[in-house]
């Protein structure tokens, strides 16, 4: 018996968040059925969040701060439309599937802290990559 195929945390994250359609629960039930699925969903869930506050109905985000802390990047953003200050901590690799994301949201004028970059969009390829070849193995069948 062969174990079940899983999706590390970081590769369904990008997924749930730049694939929402590829990378559906009912369809990957194997790769959201883990401790690293739970985990994915939880953070998918904060970017997702993140980017329709900056995309949305709220106006553009002011006053954008980022900070190292460790391993973690903190973003602190301000939507004056609402009156609303919200300072979020995420991993590096969520920071830049967040960066990724609000360019495919469409969203203009971003503050340069925001702003993708080439090394964003290399380590989201390559974990949208690696989400391809966990759910290929997952649907697979086993003998």
């Amino acid at each position: 018996m062969t174990p079940s195929p899983t999706a590390p945390a970081d590769a369904l994250t990008a997924a749930l968040v730049l694939r929402r359609t590829e990378s559906s629960r009912n369809r990957n039930f194997a790769l959201h059925a883990t401790r690293d699925g739970a985990t994915a969903r939880r953070r998918a869930a904060r970017v997702r969040g993140v980017v329709r506050q900056i995309t949305g109905a709220f106006g553009p985000a002011r006053q954008v701060e980022t900070r190292n802390e460790g391993d973690e990047i903190v973003l602190r953003y301000a939507l004056a439309k609402v009156a609303l200050v919200r300072e979020t901590r995420m991993s590096r690799v969520d920071f830049s599937i967040l960066r990724v994301a609000l360019v495919r949201a469409g969203a203009r004028l971003l503050p340069a802290a925001l702003v993708a970059r080439d090394d964003d969009r290399a380590c989201t390829d390559a974990l949208l990559e690696e989400f391809s070849r966990a759910r290929t193995s997952a649907s697979a069948p086993s003998h």
